[in-house]
């Protein structure tokens, strides 16, 4: 099989990890993303449905999202 396809004959197909920032730090400057719980629902449902393991993590600083990044690999 080439390497550039990812495998969906398993009937575990792994995990899927959504990072949903909605709300920022005061100090950043940026609005929030009130669109990205849907943007999270959309994906979640779609990913579930094709048997991955759907893992959401909200509202994350840059720190924790690579440690979150790290702990996937």
């Amino acid at each position: 099989m080439d390497s550039a396809h990812y495998a969906m004959s398993h009937v575990h197909r792994g995990k899927f990890t959504i990072i949903s920032n909605v709300n920022f730090a005061s100090t950043s400057q940026l609005a929030g993303r009130r669109s990205a719980d849907h943007d999270v629902t959309m994906l979640r449902d779609a990913f579930s449905r094709l048997g991955f393991d759907v893992i959401v993590h909200s509202d994350k600083t840059a720190q924790e999202m690579f440690a979150i990044i790290a702990e996937s690999m």
